[in-house]
């Protein structure tokens, strides 16, 4: 055995563990050792430039889970990049391009909106040129997410449109009611609340024909905001109650601590206060896991 052959399977046997204590929720442990096996491939290293770079990404692989689980986002994104490189390099352009859309969400949900924006358009262009449908929807989805948390409504509802285009297209349904979903949510904030129900009842309606009950939840609680906008209260108060049935239904506790809550809100607005404060003082106990 040559010492390209020794490195190569002592650095294979250390990932393997460093899985098995991720696994296990060890992930500190995984994360020292994964650390290990970069330091003998960078200090070691192998002639074959290939087999190099195949180690590379392995490792990076596991410290970009490793890091994912206990939500330490500044390795995440170091090691999602690394990751992105080596494909890059090695041609794996498909992979590649879900790294930089992976990555994208990390910086939207850190609204770092122009690096989003960035890594949105490095997986387009690979998205584009591979004929990814689905990252192409992607991309768009998270353009438009981010156009919507920065007001700029117009540009989210471009977005969200192409979305929808390419869902239809590839005929993913549940892809598909998420755009309603998301096109329900800009017209309701630009006041054009016909249309945001139009999108919001579309959502509902693939979600039931799907079973996807959370969803399905999610839909009429979407309602009940456009209701409850125009001051319908007695319309919001039947999707709210909905969405409440479905939350009990699927165990979803955080779902009916916010069904109360709102509830509360709905029966105040109607002026039945006892049937507010009941609502209420169920969403205090709830979210304090005395119910």
């Amino acid at each position: 055995m040559n010492n390209t052959d020794e490195i190569t399977q002592v650095i294979s046997i250390g990932l393997i563990v460093a899985s098995f204590l991720l696994y296990t929720g060890l992930v500190p442990k995984a994360i020292e050792l994964c650390k290990e096996c970069f330091y003998l491939l960078t200090n070691k290293g192998t002639k074959d430039g290939n087999l190099t770079r195949l180690c590379y990404k392995a490792i990076y692989s596991k410290l970009f889970q490793a890091y994912s689980r206990i939500r330490d986002n500044v390795f995440v994104i170091k090691y999602d990049t690394n990751l992105g490189r080596i494909h890059h390099v090695c041609g794996g352009r498909n992979k590649g391009c879900w790294l930089y859309i992976k990555l994208a969400e990390v910086h939207l949900g850190k609204e770092k909106f122009a690096k989003a924006r960035e890594l949105c358009e490095q997986a387009l262009l690979i998205s584009t040129a591979i004929c990814d449908r689905g990252g192409e929807a992607c991309c768009y989805g998270i353009l438009g997410k981010m156009y919507q948390l920065t007001s700029e409504y117009e540009n989210a509802r471009e977005y969200h449109e192409k979305v929808l285009t390419i869902q239809k297209e590839i005929g993913n349904r549940n892809g598909e009611a998420s755009c309603y979903e998301n096109l329900g949510i800009v017209f309701q904030s630009i006041g054009e609340y016909k249309k945001a129900r139009e999108y919001h009842n579309k959502a509902q309606v693939i979600n039931k024909e799907t079973g996807n009950r959370d969803r399905e939840a999610s839909s009429y609680s979407n309602l009940k905001a456009v209701y409850y906008s125009v001051g319908e209260y007695e319309k919001a108060k039947e999707y709210l109650e909905k969405s409440l049935a479905i939350n009990k239904e699927i165990g979803d506790r955080s779902g009916e601590a916010t069904c109360c809550g709102n509830l509360g809100m709905v029966y105040e607005s109607l002026g039945e206060y006892n049937k507010a404060r009941e609502h209420l003082e169920n969403n205090n106990c709830d979210k304090k896991g005395n119910w």
